[in-house]
């Protein structure tokens, strides 16, 4: 069974790890597109449904998927298909260096016919009304416990931009497993661990998405919230407004100038 890759890119462009681990995993026959966000979930969208292989795999948020983790997807996926006809997706998990656990929404495998009728794909970064039009044509999804990538984050801005949808797709459900709280990233960071200036981004995210209540449907792919839209995603710079919005004290020493991974 052949396979194209579909890897979500958005202003902080394409990660040379991620292209070169999906390039590596790849077969002859298979492809890889690069598929540009530029805020515009729908056009990526389109991009990605208009595939020519039996099965088509989504990566988002800059997911570096683990060696032979594309080819375990396909068999596992070729398998749950043939015992359900109506299954079209499956959503597989992905490890955060950040707190050590897996979660969902990041990385998918879906058959491409299925695609063609349902003519949306949910785009791991915002919430897309999928799952109703599916069921109109008879799918289902399914989700899994395997892990089989990691996620990396090209910038500060991937940090809090990953942590805000991550709890907004929480809230709506299409998350099963927990996404930390604020205070959980607060504490993380007071106890160190190397990630210092990623939590405080991520803590902010997770305050921007809960502070969205009850209109969080309304929010665009591009909104980066009360907190985000004064941010400058410079971890020096930013501590005081990080400090101040999230109502804790800066630390005696400045924040590391952490680049992330």
């Amino acid at each position: 069974m052949h396979v194209t890759c579909c890897y979500l890119t958005w202003d902080d462009g394409p990660q040379d790890a991620v292209v070169r681990a999906v390039r590596d995993a790849l077969g002859r026959r298979d492809r890889l597109r690069i598929v540009p966000v530029r805020g515009n979930p729908r056009e990526a969208a389109r991009e990605c449904v208009d595939a020519e292989t039996p099965f088509t795999i989504v990566l988002g948020g800059d997911v570096v998927p683990f060696p032979g983790a594309i080819r375990a997807m396909v068999r596992h996926f070729a398998l749950r298909v043939l015992l359900n006809p109506r299954c079209y997706k499956c959503d597989y998990r992905v490890r955060d260096p950040m707190t050590g656990n897996a979660y969902p929404g990041h990385l998918a495998i879906y058959r491409t016919d299925a695609l063609a009728q349902v003519g949306r794909v949910d785009v791991p970064t915002a919430p897309m009304p999928t799952e109703y039009r599916a069921a109109v044509f008879g799918f289902q999804s399914i989700q899994s416990d395997r892990v089989h990538g990691e996620l990396v984050y090209p910038s500060m801005r991937a940090v809090y931009r990953t942590w805000f949808w991550a709890r907004i797709r929480y809230r709506l459900g299409f998350y099963k497993a927990p996404i930390p709280c604020a205070t959980e990233h607060i504490f993380l960071w007071n106890n160190g661990g190397g990630h210092d200036s990623c939590h405080l981004y991520a803590a902010a995210g997770v305050r921007d998405a809960d502070a969205l209540r009850p209109r969080v449907e309304a929010v665009t792919c591009d909104y980066l919230g009360t907190i985000g839209s004064h941010l400058t995603f410079d971890p020096i710079r930013d501590e005081p407004t990080l400090c101040a919005a999230l109502g804790i004290a800066p630390r005696q020493q400045p924040m590391p100038q952490r680049r992330a991974a």
